[in-house]
């Protein structure tokens, strides 16, 4: 077992890990900054395999509309996943299902609450490399 991680109550091999970060953590789409925030969360989970971290910012630290959409997802550790798109202003269209959220997570994962990830693949991620 690995010390401070949040294990699923069913499946003792999927787990993660949350940490709070000291760095800037700046979320950007095409050059334009959307988020920047000093206490997002680092997320590493383990399931079949690691997966990639992912970094929750909080909501208030996001500095554009986020529009909920019908996608939803379940994971066993986090709850109910809410998904949003972001209105892109240079072309008229929004940015389908870019983000989401566990506005009501599971008991053990009350942490993320608040918070919101961004497809990594769809935006970028940049963390000072030093606190601020």
């Amino acid at each position: 077992m690995i010390r401070d991680a949040i294990y699923n109550p069913a499946n003792s091999g999927h787990f993660m890990q949350l940490d709070r970060l000291e760095q800037v953590v700046r979320i950007e789409i095409a050059g334009k900054q959307i988020a920047a925030s000093g206490a997002a969360i680092r997320l590493l989970e383990v399931g079949g395999r690691l997966y990639p971290p992912q970094y929750y910012i909080p909501r208030a630290d996001i500095h554009q509309d986020l529009l909920q959409t019908d996608t939803a997802s379940h994971c066993p550790l986090k709850g109910r996943a809410s998904y949003y798109s972001i209105p892109d202003g240079a072309s008229g269209n929004a940015l389908e299902d870019i983000a989401w959220s566990y506005q009501h997570p599971h008991e053990f994962a009350q942490e993320l609450a608040s918070y919101v990830a961004f497809d990594p693949t769809r935006v970028t991620i940049t963390i000072d490399a030093k606190a601020p």
